[in-house]
């Protein structure tokens, strides 16, 4: 989604760093509050581009992988976004001769630009799982020798055996029941999905379905299959998000 806080961030970002390097001539040519204001808003066209070239792929190809998808929506962001590129560098204002670039550094300088973005969403979003078994976090300002006050289980964890008593990763309708899923195990609930939802307090998860939850750090990629969207969890399960809910992993920078 464009205005996801990974899209905002990698404009903001590159943003910077382009206006302060000044390729292609521009930072000869133009000073740095033109430089910003140009490349930030070229920037800003590419990523409505990439946005929308990987909506293209994701839907309507079916490319799922990170390579085949990644590489596809760079050579179509590559495709479209060099000619104005060219277009724009090669008739900037300059004081004094320059050498102009040429198309194919142009679209080197795209392509490699996108994949680069790329790879930080998909960095991003495949953050470690931490479960119960993970090291503690040392605390300071304790007395020694003293444990560290363990936070409040969300009160579904509550329901369930202390055996269980783990990261939360799913949660799925089944009949009158709800199958909690933990990094721990599994038990059936005889309770509502919506109140099991409810339940989940300090937990960053969602519901991706009419049927389903999910715990965001257990996600590891978006998968498609017939049309159809998927979340593949750190333990390869899959999750099926419903079109309704789409909207929810555009926020998170996942498609």
């Amino acid at each position: 989604m464009v205005t996801s806080r990974v899209t905002l961030v990698c404009w903001f970002v590159i943003s910077v760093w382009v206006s302060m390097a000044g390729p292609f001539g521009t930072y000869e040519g133009l000073d740095l509050l033109h430089r910003a204001v140009f490349w930030g808003g070229l920037i800003a066209l590419g990523i409505v581009l990439g946005v929308f070239f990987r909506l293209l792929v994701t839907m309507g190809m079916g490319l799922t992988g990170f390579w085949p998808s990644a590489s596809m929506i760079s050579a179509l962001n590559t495709m479209a976004f060099t000619p104005p590129l060219d277009f724009l560098v090669n008739r900037l204002p300059m004081s004094e001769p320059r050498e102009v670039p040429t198309l194919l550094e142009l679209a080197l300088f795209v392509f490699l630009l996108t994949f680069g973005v790329a790879i930080v969403r998909f960095s991003l979003r495949l953050s470690p799982f931490v479960g119960a078994s993970a090291d503690p976090v040392p605390q300071t300002g304790g007395a020694p020798g003293t444990a560290a006050p363990q936070p409040a289980l969300p009160r579904l964890l509550q329901r369930l055996d202390a055996t269980l008593h783990a990261d939360l990763v799913t949660i799925a309708v089944r009949d009158h029941y709800v199958d909690v899923r933990t990094r721990a195990g599994s038990a059936s609930l005889l309770m509502r999905l919506a109140d099991a939802v409810a339940e989940t307090e300090g937990v960053d998860g969602a519901q991706v379905h009419r049927s389903h939850w999910v715990a965001w750090n257990a996600v590891a990629t978006v998968e498609q299959a017939r049309g159809s969207l998927a979340l593949r969890l750190y333990d390869g399960h899959l999750v099926p998000v419903s079109r309704a809910n789409r909207t929810k992993l555009e926020a998170r920078g996942l498609i």
